[in-house]
């Protein structure tokens, strides 16, 4: 990893430059340390295990269809001042890139509804342009900010939780039996959320951004087949060479908690406090077998995102964060 003057060094000339092969060998290390035991599944690679070929073919997939097309590199380099932020950031836009090469997800589809709403309304909302990259606001702050925003640079849970304040919002789920549980926000709900959500924001978001809060405040997710969350025997504890750094358990921990619902985050709160299925059940209004699977859903969050041999260190980090 690049020292804190090396860094300063590569992200003062990237900006000067836009010269993609000053962080070509910071991509390589990623893949590579993304890609060790432990980490990003090998089922998400082309050949379902990873080796120098596969990391090469991931590496130049990631590149061309993501870095050289999005500002992922730019916007690492805006919002982080150490490298190992740096590092984390392009280690999760790999995951992310990994993860959705299959299909757009519901959450997607949110935020394009979402930016299509604010575009069509220039008098409550308004769009700025940053390293390629959209980012919104209220209209109202054009005056404060004509060309560049004061942007959002504070922790994902501190957002989400704002998004909680705005009060309820009238969503429309789908019935049981129909193959898509994500929920649904008329056009003018939408608008009225992102208003109050701006107004108590009062900083500029971005689309990725837009999507954590999605995810976690109205349960716009990706469903996940079954795996089982407390079961210690599925732990691995032979690979001790797999161990994650602290800093790489809080930010796998930060990953889960983007991407499990708030009901699933609810759930898992009372898990780890030692309340029963049962109890859980009664107190949320949700059967046994409810409660019994979205636990089965976050354990295969945990399992897809941090691996099996680290899942209790990451499940301890994530009731951390919950309990701050």
């Amino acid at each position: 990893m690049m020292s804190d003057a090396e860094y300063a060094k590569v992200k003062r000339e990237y900006r000067r430059t836009q010269k993609f092969e000053l962080v070509m060998p910071v991509i390589e290390q990623v893949v590579e340390r993304s890609t060790r035991p432990g980490r990003i599944p090998a089922a998400l690679s082309s050949t379902g295990q990873w080796d120098p070929d596969s990391r090469a073919e991931a590496a130049q997939d990631w590149i061309a269809g993501r870095l050289l097309t999005r500002p992922d590199v730019m916007a690492a380099f805006d919002f982080a001042t150490k490298p190992g932020q740096f590092y984390s950031s392009l280690e999760r836009s790999f995951r992310h890139f990994l993860m959705n090469a299959e299909e757009p997800t519901e959450v997607q589809n949110l935020v394009e509804k979402a930016s299509e709403v604010m575009r069509a309304d220039r008098d409550r909302f308004t769009e700025w342009e940053l390293t390629g990259q959209a980012w919104w606001g209220l209209g109202e702050w054009r005056e404060r900010w004509p060309d560049r925003p004061e942007v959002w640079g504070s922790g994902d849970d501190r957002l989400v939780s704002l998004a909680w304040a705005c009060g309820s919002f009238v969503i429309t789920r789908y019935r049981a039996g129909v193959n898509r549980t994500d929920p649904v926000l008329e056009r003018e709900e939408l608008a009225r959320f992102l208003e109050a959500f701006f107004g108590r924001v009062e900083l500029a978001l971005d689309n990725n951004r837009l999507r954590v809060v999605f995810e976690r405040r109205f349960g716009a997710s990706r469903g996940f087949k079954p795996a089982e969350l407390f079961d210690d025997a599925a732990v691995d504890t032979s690979r001790v060479d797999a161990s994650l750094e602290d800093e790489e358990i809080e930010a796998y921990a930060a990953f889960v908690l983007e991407e499990i619902s708030p009901r699933q985050t609810e759930v898992l709160y009372r898990k780890y406090n030692g309340e029963t299925l049962h109890q859980i059940a009664a107190d949320l209004a949700i059967s046994h077998g409810t409660v019994d699977n979205e636990l089965k859903r976050i354990g295969e969050v945990v399992e897809r995102l941090a691996g099996g041999y680290e899942k209790e260190r990451v499940l301890e980090k994530v009731f951390d964060l919950l309990s701050k």
